[in-house]
């Protein structure tokens, strides 16, 4: 990771005041998610609940509604970031532009076909993490590893969602989904990283699910850039 790049050229990015547009869409969101928390009764901090003093039968509802809970919770997180993903990709276009002054011309077939590569990416995300869960929870129960859940779980959701934020870069530039996935594989550091700013910032009451997508495309776009002009370095020096 290039973080010298990035760190030098975040500011210079949000010094663009074309790039706080996409923040509408964001706004408009964040009323509905403040709508469903809400509803949910979720806003709240979560109560203590020792399980251990707990009958069986209570302990099962304990944990499934716990279950319920965190699944509600990461299927509304992987749904903002598939409504989000068009709007993100011309965010990552506009910053890449900034910095390279490279142009990307829009169109609706192109339109389209990021959201269904968007959707594709996030589906198969979305059941491998949740089949990873399972298998964690039968194990964690077997052998009493509960305290470490919360931990796997950040784990297995940052890194799915560092993938989609760095594979707008990748899909504009014609990086098929078979090799963004071995990118991804191969740089998963990278990955938590930028899952985990996403997933930290989305935890913010409420504007966090406005700021969360808008800063982790930036920073992931970045994170891209950086790669290229190192590579960009390398090849010149060898020549």
């Amino acid at each position: 990771m290039n973080l010298s790049f990035v760190f030098a050229n975040f500011i210079q990015v949000l010094r663009n005041q074309e790039i706080y547009k996409y923040l509408i869409p964001g706004a408009v969101v964040t009323l509905f998610y403040g709508t469903f928390m809400w509803s949910m009764g979720w806003l709240s901090a979560d109560p203590v609940v020792n399980t251990d003093d707990l009958a069986w039968s209570a302990k099962l509802v304990y944990w499934f509604i716990s279950g319920v809970r965190w699944f509600s919770t990461m299927l509304f997180e992987f749904v903002v970031i598939t409504l989000f993903s068009p709007i993100m990709a011309m965010l990552s276009e506009r910053v890449d532009s900034i910095l390279t002054g490279g142009k990307y011309t829009f169109s609706v077939q192109r339109f389209l076909k990021e959201l269904l590569r968007t959707i594709g990416i996030l589906l198969s995300a979305f059941l491998f993490s949740s089949a990873v869960m399972l298998l964690w929870s039968m194990v964690s129960w077997i052998g009493d590893l509960k305290a470490m859940t919360p931990y796997i779980v950040f784990v297995i959701k940052a890194f799915f969602i560092g993938f989609n934020y760095i594979d707008y870069s990748l899909e504009r530039n014609l990086v098929s989904i078979p090799h963004s996935w071995r990118y991804a594989l191969s740089r998963p550091i990278t990955m938590l990283l930028v899952g985990s700013i996403f997933s930290l910032i989305f935890a913010l009451p409420v504007l966090g699910v406005m700021f969360a997508p808008f800063i982790a495309t930036i920073i992931a776009t970045l994170l891209w850039l950086g790669e290229q002009q190192k590579k960009a370095v390398i090849r010149k020096n060898k020549a």
